[in-house]
């Protein structure tokens, strides 16, 4: 086989060899189209290439006339074994790819970026995106009625346990206020335990290795009432949890979680919380509460006197670890209150972020509320109020 290249003068559309390229134009399984080549300016990289084929023991005509019988064989075998392989491909949905498969069968979840960002100043007429978890009683046009979390962020504001005020505001022109009543039983076992709650909260703001930090404003009325005289009373305005699991989420970061652990996921105390308290009678607290309720690790505690009626300034810097390489900071009103390393995750599992009231160890039959305004959640520190 001896091959020959040369030059050759450009041809036109009317002498264009339609036999050789006509299975190159094959489109959707149809009959070939045949095209002319467009027209090449003037001596633009010279004129085309003419490859000849030639067999010493063959006539030069049909030498040529066999190679081009040969490459339009190639071309159609190709052609129909690319076809094969996809219609077989999705006869069997996949199957040869289980993870693909899997995947297909997850529910469709928006899990945030990280570092994750959020603020919240309540200035609009609804909860701003974000808020995706609620303790809270609907209001009794909503009840048994099966609503998105969008459309419970939507219609949040007509519970009886929310609502926007116009003072006090720690910035801008409102602030939001979460209202607790006695009958505010909103998880398995609260009546019976004597617990009562009604809180707004964020899931996944955090996950193990990251940082964050997390500021807000918080304000304790005048007329709030005290718990009274019991066995280690708790009121719980702001708390960093396990994640939570709702019932349409059973997975996390793409992997399916067993019973147990979904179980567990949703039975483990806070490893962060922040307390009101009046222990004296005459000096109300609050208290900052870090570490596992497991394990080798205390839980360590800090208390700082406040005066009700008066904004307070939470500023935290966390980093989240199922380590001993975690660690807390925390501000109060700018000034430092605790610097403390320690484990505070159990697993791998996302954190949540719920401010409210969350009160238990006593049957109470008052109505609580609180102001909390100016929200801020970011991989770097916020600026000073």
């Amino acid at each position: 086989m001896q091959i020959k290249v040369a030059r050759v003068p450009e041809r036109g559309a009317s002498d264009f060899d339609e036999s050789a390229l006509g299975a190159l134009a094959f489109r959707d399984r149809t009959p070939p189209a045949l095209h002319a080549p467009e027209p090449r300016p003037p001596d633009y990289f010279g004129p085309p290439l003419r490859v000849t084929l030639s067999d010493p023991d063959v006539p030069p005509a049909r030498s040529e006339e066999r190679m081009r019988s040969r490459l339009l064989t190639a071309f159609f075998v190709l052609e129909f074994t690319l076809v094969a392989c996809h219609t077989r491909a999705r006869a069997q949905g996949h199957a040869e790819d289980p993870k693909r498969s899997a995947d297909a069968k997850k529910p469709a979840t928006s899990e945030p970026e990280f570092p994750f960002t959020f603020n919240e100043d309540f200035e609009g007429n609804e909860l701003g995106p974000g808020w995706n978890r609620f303790a809270i009683t609907p209001p009794a046009s909503l009840k048994n009625q099966k609503m998105s979390t969008e459309e419970v962020r939507r219609a949040a504001l007509q519970s009886r346990n929310l609502s926007l005020v116009k003072s006090p505001v720690r910035k801008g022109s409102q602030a939001l206020q979460i209202t607790v009543y006695p009958d505010d039983a909103h998880a398995p076992g609260d009546e019976e335990k004597g617990k009562s709650r009604a809180d707004i909260g964020i899931q996944n703001v955090s996950k193990a290795g990251s940082e964050g930090w997390y500021s807000w404003s918080v304000l304790i009325p005048e007329d709030y009432a005290d718990a009274p005289p019991g066995p280690k009373p708790f009121q719980i305005l702001t708390q960093f949890h396990r994640y939570t699991l709702l019932l349409d989420h059973q997975y996390v970061d793409g992997n399916q979680l067993s019973k147990s652990e979904k179980d567990d996921a949703n039975s483990t105390s806070p490893a962060i919380t922040v307390q009101y308290a009046n222990p004296t009678g005459n000096q109300p607290v609050m208290i900052l509460e870090y570490g596992l309720t497991e394990g080798k690790q205390p839980r360590k505690t800090w208390e700082t006197p406040i005066k009700k009626g008066q904004w307070i300034d939470w500023q935290l810097h966390i980093k989240w670890s199922v380590e001993d390489d975690g660690f807390i900071e925390a501000w109060v009103n700018e000034k430092l209150l605790a610097r403390q390393p320690g484990r505070n995750l159990y697993t791998d599992l996302p954190v949540d972020v719920r401010w409210g009231i969350y009160r238990g160890h006593h049957k109470y039959t008052t109505t609580n509320r609180i102001i909390i305004d100016d929200i801020r959640i970011a991989p770097t520190k916020s600026p000073a109020r």
